[in-house]
């Protein structure tokens, strides 16, 4: 069986319905840049709603509009991912790439365990909490306020708290 005629088959799915899928990639790919400013994440997100959508298609009404439901679909997928980052950093799960061993990974993923190991190391360092609020979009100002230091204050000891963890 040649390997489209299996795409078509599964589920049921119309064949027409995946290459109206595939014509709005361009588009998806440039939504996705947007809204991860990474190349790899980005292409993650593209192939998680796009299989998303292929797994859901029952779900499209052709009244709505395909490209409406993919950026529904998409922003989904991306809440989903935000939501599970937001949960491993409040439980401290860590993926440690040291004990896993050698794996056959993205680059996204490689990324996001590093990121988790950071994130566990930050824990343990004195002041990480203002390199994680800084990573969380807070701008110095927001922090110096809460802290009742200078601006300066904060630059000072979140280029602290950066070197203790290239250190570590």
């Amino acid at each position: 069986m040649k390997q489209h005629e299996h795409a078509a088959a599964n589920d049921n799915r119309p064949a027409e319905f995946d290459a109206m899928i595939m014509a709005y990639v361009p588009g998806l790919r440039r939504l996705a840049r947007r809204m991860t400013r990474d190349r790899a994440s980005a292409d993650d997100l593209v192939t998680d709603t796009i299989i998303l959508a292929l797994s859901k298609w029952r779900k499209h009404r052709p009244a709505d509009g395909a490209w409406n439901w993919l950026v529904w679909t998409m922003r989904s997928v991306m809440s989903s991912r935000k939501q599970a980052m937001n949960a491993a950093m409040r439980t401290g799960t860590v993926v440690s790439i040291d004990t896993v061993g050698p794996l056959s990974v993205s680059g996204a993923q490689q990324e996001r365990a590093e990121l988790s190991e950071a994130v566990h190391r930050l824990r343990h360092i004195r002041n990480g909490e203002v390199v994680l609020r800084v990573a969380a979009g807070e701008t110095l100002s927001e922090i110096a306020r809460d802290r009742g230091v200078s601006r300066e204050r904060v630059r000072q000891i979140h280029a602290a708290a950066l070197r203790k963890l290239e250190a570590a």
